[in-house]
C-alpha cells in the first residue's frame, strides 16, 4: 500500500482522497527490498508533478502529498533506530511530510 501511494501507482482520483499514510516500521525490513523500486517510483512521480506544474501552474496548488506517519516501538530488536532515521530521511528527500512516532511497548 505504501509503495502504491508513494510511488505514483495509485490513480489520480484515489490520490486526491489520500491525506496520509501510516507505515508500521516493524515491517520496515521489507523496505530493504522495496527501497530501490520505491525510490525510482518516487523520483518518477516527483518528475511528473514538476512536469504538470510547468505545463499548468494552477495544478501546483492542487497537488497535495500525503503525510507519512512512521510508527514503531522503542527497543524492538528487529528494528534498528538508525534504519528508521534513514527511512524517514528518504521520504523527506522526496518532499513528503514525515512524522516519526515512537512508543514504549
Amino acid at each position: 500500500a505504501v509503495y502504491a501511494a508513494l510511488g505514483g501507482l495509485a490513480s489520480e482520483e484515489l490520490m486526491t482522497k489520500v491525506c496520509g499514510v501510516i507505515v508500521c516500521c516493524t515491517g520496515i525490513p521489507v523496505l530493504h527490498f522495496l527501497a530501490p523500486k520505491l525510490q525510482i517510483a518516487c523520483l518518477a512521480a516527483r518528475a511528473e508533478r514538476l512536469r504538470q506544474s510547468v505545463e499548468d501552474p494552477s495544478r501546483t496548488a492542487q497537488v497535495s502529498l500525503p503525510a507519512l506517519h512512521l510508527v514503531y516501538g522503542r527497543g524492538d530488536s528487529e528494528v534498528n533506530d538508525n534504519f528508521i532515521q534513514t527511512v524517514r530521511d528518504m521520504f523527506r528527500r522526496f518532499e513528503y511530510p514525515v512524522k516519526l512516532h515512537r512508543f514504549e511497548p
